[in-house]
């Protein structure tokens, strides 16, 4: 009596000259390509939603604060690999050399500003410019080059700071954060801030350390830090920063969620059709089989 093995691989071997195992197999492998595909789809497409809702920050991880974000922080930031930005935002009189004058939210920057999103400056140029203003050089919103009637090249104070105008701010990647919104904005290099004389003790001034990075630094980062937070201090992301926006990227987790188990699902049903259609093809001959032992 031959072997239970040399039998199953005859029969294996017939059945796929047959072509009924290669239909089989056909479904296996299709299926196994849907899943992959989808899955590989679905998970760039949440990274860039994600990547490109971080730029309403202008980072992936932000931590704000009344007062100067403590030292260690920005040191454990670093150790932590993550890059990093900075911005101090406060409300200034711009005075233009012919003595126009207009309240300004200004928007000092520094370090690797902007992490997510770009800058786009009008220099005059044929194309817009990304680039964050030079010392000594500041970025006009279009609001506050009419109200001071300014153009590139002149000069504008700020507290004591005299300060070149560089460009025309056609936007910015946080233009929606922070209290001081309100206002026109002008840009400047956090270089020149201390020149200005303008962040005194008890000035209403908001510092925040932009942080960007792969997600396992940034959680590492946020589960050492958030237990230092005091008074005053915040950690957030876009989500939390902007209800819309994660409310927005919720929904569209959501439905990436389904459609990766729309293509499992898919993939299932296409295994179980060719899988039943194989079984019933041979349900005689494993009843021949069984009955001879």
């Amino acid at each position: 009596m031959k072997s239970p093995v040399v039998a199953s691989i005859r029969l294996l071997i017939r059945d796929w000259r047959g072509g009924e195992l290669g239909v089989l197999f056909s479904a296996l492998l299709l299926a196994v390509s849907v899943v992959v595909a989808i899955s590989g789809f679905v998970n760039r497409l949440q990274f860039n939603l994600e990547r490109e809702s971080a730029s309403f920050l202008a980072a992936d991880l932000v931590v704000s604060s009344s007062k100067p974000v403590p030292t260690p922080w920005i040191d454990e930031a670093g150790a932590s690999g993550l890059a990093q930005g900075e911005t101090i935002t406060f409300s200034s009189m711009v005075i233009s050399a012919e003595d126009d004058m207009f309240l300004a939210s200004v928007k000092a920057v520094g370090g690797a500003y902007p992490l997510r999103g770009a800058l786009s400056v009008d220099k005059g140029l044929p194309q817009p410019s990304t680039d964050v203003p030079a010392p000594g050089t500041v970025f006009l919103a279009p609001r506050l080059v009419q109200q001071l009637s300014a153009a590139i090249g002149d000069e504008v104070y700020v507290g004591d700071a005299t300060l070149t105008v560089a460009g025309t701010l056609l936007s910015e990647p946080d233009s929606t954060t922070g209290f001081f919104g309100y206002g026109p904005r002008l840009v400047m290099n956090a270089g020149n801030l201390d020149e200005t004389g303008v962040v005194q003790p008890g000035s209403r001034v908001t510092y925040r350390l932009l942080l960007a990075g792969e997600s396992g630094d940034l959680t590492r980062f946020r589960e050492w830090v958030e237990p230092q937070l005091v008074q005053r201090q915040r950690l957030f992301s876009v989500d939390e920063s902007q209800p819309g926006i994660g409310a927005t990227l919720d929904r569209a987790r959501g439905f990436l969620l389904l459609a990766g188990s729309l293509g499992v699902m898919l993939a299932a049903a296409a295994i179980l059709v060719a899988a039943r259609r194989f079984g019933e093809r041979h349900t005689d001959q494993v009843a021949v089989m069984k009955s001879l032992g």
